[in-house]
């Protein structure tokens, strides 16, 4: 068949444009939120919106008054340290500076509505996940950072890339080849891959809630034996790696049997191997601070990735 163009159209790849950098603005913020959970500063600033009630942050402790602890006593067992502070402060600025985009991308899309009403409505739905993401942000550090809403933050942030990567496929929903390769067993596997990957980062959640306590009991000099003192569910998340691995496997075979030349089903496989090799480094190399973000941050584009493999070839068949 051939491939359906349309006339350029400046104004639309423009707003399409500005989707991508707000995309890459809410990956940095995932990527903060790694690094504040990696050094321990999610209580960095005890209050929200503002931090130590200043809007900029203090940066020693003689910036604070001498009852402090009495003012905010949830963090009798986080005492200041202007590192963690700054690295929450900074967290913050980049979410709000993605939330930002994320109401302009909004306010742009009116023009959609009579053309692309899917345009307008998904820009509605990133800016409303955003919204509600800095609200569950603010209930995380009120709530002394409890492990299962962390989780639900995460998932949450994993909503938003989702909703962002359907905006943005939206960018060539009329310029593409029909779908004339109907292939139903290549649109299961990919669909199966998706649901593993994200059990497999709720799962990596858990394991970080232990991390995070055994942390708390053993200290920072015990890092190498922390993992040794996690619940059974670090033995599950190892195990339940091979799924996502061997469907991978398998979407190779069917790419490369069948002559797809899809690129996006190696990048995924990368992705994996990238994953596997990373959390080998943490399971049985003391779990190093660097491997930690790298984890996670992985973690999201993988699934991104994988979310779009499958609106792809939901909507349209060659890539």
């Amino acid at each position: 068949m051939n491939q359906v163009t349309l006339e350029s159209n400046p104004a639309r790849s423009k707003f399409f444009q500005f989707a991508k950098i707000t995309l890459v603005l809410i990956f940095l913020v995932i990527i903060a939120g790694s690094v504040v959970r990696m050094a321990g500063a999610g209580m960095g600033c005890p209050d929200w919106p503002m931090c130590f009630g200043q809007i900029v942050p203090p940066t020693s402790l003689d910036e604070l008054p001498e009852n402090y602890m009495e003012i905010y006593p949830k963090i009798k067992d986080y005492p200041f340290n202007a590192f963690h502070t700054w690295t929450e402060y900074i967290n913050r600025l980049v979410g709000a500076l993605a939330g930002l985009a994320c109401l302009i991308l909004f306010i742009w899309s009116f023009k959609f509505i009579k053309k692309d009403i899917k345009v307008f409505a998904l820009a509605g739905l990133v800016l409303a996940g955003m919204v509600f993401q800095a609200w569950l942000g603010a209930v995380v550090v009120y709530s002394v950072l409890q492990p299962f809403k962390i989780t639900i933050h995460m998932v949450m942030a994993l909503v938003i890339v989702a909703l962002m990567l359907s905006l943005i496929f939206r960018e060539n929903k009329d310029k593409l080849i029909p779908a004339w390769r109907n292939d139903v067993l290549l649109k299961r596997v990919s669909g199966i891959l998706l649901l593993t990957v994200l059990a497999q980062i709720i799962l990596g959640t858990q394991v970080r809630e232990g991390v995070d306590e055994v942390a708390k009991l053993m200290g920072e000099l015990q890092r190498p034996n922390w993992i040794e003192e996690l619940s059974f569910i670090k033995v599950l998340h190892r195990s339940f790696a091979w799924i996502p691995v061997l469907l991978s496997i398998f979407l190779v075979y069917l790419n490369v049997s069948r002559n797809y030349k899809m690129s996006s089903i190696w990048f995924i496989f990368g992705l994996i191997l990238a994953e596997v090799l990373v959390g080998i480094i943490l399971y049985y190399f003391g779990m190093p601070n660097w491997a930690q973000p790298l984890h996670m941050v992985l973690s999201a584009v993988l699934f991104g990735a994988c979310y779009l493999l499958v609106i792809r070839l939901r909507n349209w068949a060659r890539y």
